[in-house]
């Protein structure tokens, strides 16, 4: 479980790196979305993988991993896309 949220603090640490050019002037609304698409895949595989009902079959604490590392990477990949689109050439 250390490594998967070690990796995806990485995601984060890169995503945030690569945001600068989501956030800027010219489109500064795909940070937000980023954001909302962020927080829908963590609250969907959260509660996809960490069931309220006993009678489920429960990842626990390494389904919330999954999902946070899946989410990080989500955001990192589109904010470097988008970024590139809005403005090719740079990270």
């Amino acid at each position: 479980m250390i490594p998967i949220l070690l990796m995806a603090n990485l995601f984060l640490g890169v995503y945030y790196t690569c945001r600068s050019g989501t956030s800027s002037p010219p489109k500064p609304i795909w940070g937000a979305w980023l954001s909302v698409i962020g927080a829908v895949i963590t609250l969907a595989l959260n509660f996809w993988w960490i069931p309220l009902s006993p009678d489920h079959l429960i990842y626990g604490y390494l389904g919330s991993a999954w999902a946070t590392f899946i989410c990080y990477g989500a955001m990192m990949i589109l904010s470097y896309v988008i970024g590139q689109k809005i403005f090719p050439g740079t990270l």
